[in-house]
């Protein structure tokens, strides 16, 4: 099997294997005659290339498009692409002084009408095939005329080389394309969809990516990913590779962004049966290793959207995500999210229904769990946001570490409306020490009146301060501890899912003796459990049962007390019903 790789958008406008006669060189400044174009073998696209000379003047080599681009409907959104060399770097004018970069027209280019955006001079430049990108919106650095965006029927590359004599053809254009990126559907040979990525780049030179490093595992973005399309089945998977985005510049009175801000990004699209993006190795069950690296910059905004549904499986296992300012969102409950670092991003969001397991969160925006959406044995630390994680329920939240970087709360509950019990099972450490309005407590809630949110404190873990912007009630009972059922075939040994388990308090105790404690189905590690403070010793009786799906089993009997500092931990053996 293997990856097909599509430019998005409008496409390759020149392959640089055209005949010359849709070549024209305009000499907009310097002294000297106008240089005649010609077929060079130097091309990194393809055979050919087209080369001119550029010498005491300042030269803008443009090609002919085959239909006039419309940025304002048609191409509205898109970017234009193109590859240019320049042989005599060091004879270059500087970035500022319009060196070497990318030349549009409207209309015949003339030396009354065309416009240069400069990407290069002598003082950033020192020469072989680079791929500038523009957005044509962007003001130019220079020209004559005035440029359509309406109407763009000629691209180019041009290089000013001021008075310097220079004895060789020298300035090189070849493939130019437009779009925003490219996509990439089918079946990897293996966790190598970014080594077929490049190799694709090899042939086709869209120039959205390239390798940083000999053995292609460093790899730059300029532009947006896409894995997967809405019609085709695709199985992409992928460890260890390193993506980069890129950071291109031009200049504009200073030097500054060639595209929009957020005109980078990772997105995964499904639609296709058995869609599958799995980047990095499990460990264990909640665990992750050998993910992707993903890194932005300070300049793009470069988001990574996890966000179609229509993808049937995806899987990001110890994978890195790093200085991402764009929102990440993870919005399928299916999908397996563990072992992750997120250091330096913006805000991330969780679907309902999934839960991120074994991850850090550091200096980065707020964590959104929409729903039921949990984080497991997660570490959040100097969140950048006003509050580390929202959520509406503290159960949401198991086994998390949270660390304050001075400022903020660690979780938003926002308003509750009627009276409720959560469970707190987490540690915190940097908030304020009492209960306030310093804006640094724990938890930041807002009770309405006549309400009263209780909030049971697990054994072992830190009892939260709270800052309640309403006029109810709020509770902080701590000493929890933990009651956990395990359901296993006496026989085989393995976990069963789906058995009801019903436990309520026996007599004893500090709970009224009948109290239903536990009511609801193991999950698939063969577990319920309960969390809870106890003024006392509490002892429970109940059962264990499986009797209306295959495998059928016995009635189990479960007896025990929960001690209350310790808990309880049992495991129940059924006997299978044949």
């Amino acid at each position: 099997m293997a990856i097909s790789v599509a430019f998005n958008g409008n496409g390759r406008q020149y392959s640089a294997n055209n005949a010359t006669d849709t070549v024209t060189v305009v000499k907009y400044n310097g002294s000297g005659g106008t240089p005649s174009a010609a077929a060079a073998d130097g091309s990194i696209e393809g055979s050919t290339a087209i080369t001119v000379q550029v010498s005491k003047q300042g030269v803008a080599l443009f090609v002919a498009l085959p239909t006039a681009l419309d940025f304002t409907s048609t191409e509205a959104g898109q970017l234009i692409y193109v590859w240019g060399n320049f042989l005599a770097a060091s004879l270059l004018n500087t970035q500022a002084a319009n060196g070497f970069g990318i030349c549009l027209s409207s209309g015949t280019p003339t030396a009354s009408n065309y416009s240069l955006y400069s990407f290069y001079g002598s003082d950033n430049y020192s020469g072989g095939w680079v791929r500038m990108v523009l957005d044509p919106n962007e003001t130019r650095s220079g020209g004559a005329g005035t440029l359509s965006l309406s109407n763009i029927t000629h691209i180019g590359v041009f290089a000013d080389v001021g008075g310097t004599t220079a004895r060789f053809d020298n300035l090189i254009l070849d493939a130019c394309d437009v779009g925003t990126g490219i996509t990439v559907t089918g079946t990897t040979t293996g966790d190598t969809l970014f080594s077929e990525i490049l190799t694709n780049e090899a042939t086709n030179r869209y120039g959205v990516v390239r390798s940083l490093n000999d053995d292609g595992t460093a790899i730059e973005l300029l532009g947006k990913l896409v894995l997967g399309d809405t019609t085709a089945a695709s199985t992409l998977t992928d460890v260890d590779s390193k993506i980069f985005a890129g950071n291109p510049k031009y200049y504009d009175t200073a030097e500054t962004t060639s595209i929009p801000l957020t005109s980078f990004g990772v997105e995964l699209v499904g639609g296709g049966s058995a869609n599958e993006v799995s980047l990095g190795k499990a460990v264990g069950s909640t665990g992750g290793r050998n993910g992707i690296s993903l890194v932005g910059n300070d300049t793009y905004n470069i988001g990574f959207d996890f966000s179609d549904g229509n993808v049937n499986t995806g899987n990001f296992l110890g994978c890195s995500f790093e200085n991402l300012s764009g929102t990440l969102s993870f919005d399928a409950a299916s999908h397996n999210f563990k072992g992750n670092s997120i250091s330096g991003c913006g805000s991330f969001s969780f679907v309902t229904g999934s839960t991120a397991f074994e991850c850090a969160f550091v200096a980065s925006g707020q964590v959104v769990l929409n729903g039921n959406a949990a984080l497991n044995d997660c570490v959040i630390t100097n969140s950048t946001a006003t509050s580390a994680v929202s959520t509406n329920d503290l159960d949401n939240i198991i086994d998390c570490t949270f660390t304050s970087g001075g400022t903020g709360h660690a979780i938003d509950l926002g308003t509750i409306s009627a009276s409720d019990t959560m469970n707190y099972n987490n540690n915190d450490s940097g908030y304020a020490g009492t209960d306030g309005s310093t804006g640094n407590e724990t938890i930041l809630v807002n009770v309405a009146s006549g309400q009263t949110l209780t909030i049971n404190v697990g054994s072992g873990k830190s009892t939260p301060t709270i800052k309640n912007d309403g006029s109810g009630t709020v509770s902080v009972v701590a000493g929890q501890v933990t009651t956990t059922i395990t359901v296993k075939d006496v026989n085989t040994q393995t976990a069963i899912q789906g058995a009801r388990v019903y436990i309520i308090a026996d007599s004893g105790g500090p709970l009224a003796q009948g109290t239903v404690i536990i009511n609801t189905l193991t999950d698939s590690n063969g577990q319920v459990s309960d969390t809870r403070s106890l003024a006392s010793n509490q002892p429970i009786t109940g059962y264990a049962r499986k009797s209306s799906a295959s495998p059928l089993y016995k009635n189990a009997p479960i007896t025990g007390t929960i001690n209350n500092g310790s808990g309880l931990s049992i495991t129940s053996l059924m006997i299978p019903d044949e």
